[in-house]
């Protein structure tokens, strides 16, 4: 994977058409949504360990590539050992790595540094009827003085779901050749 562009920001987006993701049961996850899991908030005190596995068949009837950074349920990320090693000293200062059940050590990363940087003039969406938030992104933008010295975070508008990487951080995932996701740099103003 190459870094895209010169962007201060990437969108960091599980890339489940090309590499295996992980799942978990159908009781498991409708509680883990059930509880607000991965919303922005600090889960840890309430968390236990969820049974994951790799999952093995896709629509598409392709085989998918291993990933170090595995898609799992909206609003959060899972890794592996290798991306924990690499990534840990950051996510760990902007959020919670909770250990998974699985036959190899994965973690999930809740991301609790959610920040108001959206720049709502230069984002194009779909916005939830209410005005509040957006039912769907096309593109994002935000914020130069709200983003600067943010290492990894989410916005409040979609505070369930994207989460948001620094430069920095983009590089460290290309550098150390963590598979599993796509980079989409986001614009600054």
């Amino acid at each position: 994977m190459v870094l895209e562009g010169d962007a201060e920001i990437y969108r960091l987006v599980a890339d489940v058409d090309r590499y295996v993701a992980v799942t978990g049961s159908e009781n498991d996850i409708a509680q883990l949504v059930e509880f607000g899991a991965f919303h922005g908030e600090p889960i840890a005190d309430r968390w236990r360990p969820v049974h994951v596995w790799i999952q093995e068949e896709y629509p598409d009837q392709v085989r998918h590539e291993e990933a170090d950074l595995l898609g799992f349920i909206s609003g959060c990320l899972v890794i592996t050992e290798r991306a924990r090693q690499v990534l840990s000293p950051v996510l760990e200062q902007v959020g919670e790595l909770l250990s998974l059940e699985a036959s190899s050590p994965m973690y999930v990363f809740n991301c609790t540094n959610v920040i108001d940087a959206l720049d709502t003039d230069h984002t194009k969406g779909t916005k939830f009827p209410s005005g509040v938030g957006y039912m769907r992104v096309e593109s994002y933008a935000m914020r130069k003085t709200a983003t600067s010295g943010q290492a990894v975070f989410k916005v409040p508008e979609r505070v369930a779901s994207d989460i948001f990487v620094s430069r920095r951080v983009a590089s460290l995932i290309v550098e150390n050749g963590l598979a599993g996701t796509s980079l989409i740099p986001v614009p600054t103003y």
